[in-house]
């Protein structure tokens, strides 16, 4: 089992919402108060994910998503649906 990471460029980071694609995933930010748009720079799990774009709502994501990552996974499009329009209502506990 991989250990889970706080740094958000990790392929294992904790905070990951949703996988959308091969190249593209949804995060919250080590505060917890934004969602991250991230893409893929390199296979190395170390640094693997980009930030991208920063988003204070959910609204705004769910918009953009399908303009920068295109396609996306039935799953994750379930998952930002039900996003709370703030990152900070999420419970995460990590």
């Amino acid at each position: 089992m991989e250990k889970l990471d706080l740094r958000e460029c990790s392929d294992a980071y904790a905070r990951v919402v949703a996988v959308l694609n091969l190249e593209w995933r949804v995060a919250v930010c080590g505060d917890g108060w934004q969602f991250l748009l991230q893409r893929r720079v390199q296979r190395n799990p170390e640094k693997a994910w980009q930030s991208v774009k920063f988003f204070a709502g959910a609204s705004h994501l769910r918009t953009r998503v399908r303009e920068m990552a295109g396609e996306i996974e039935p799953e994750a499009a379930r998952i930002l649906a039900a996003l709370p329009e703030r990152a900070a209502m999420m419970s995460l506990t990590i």
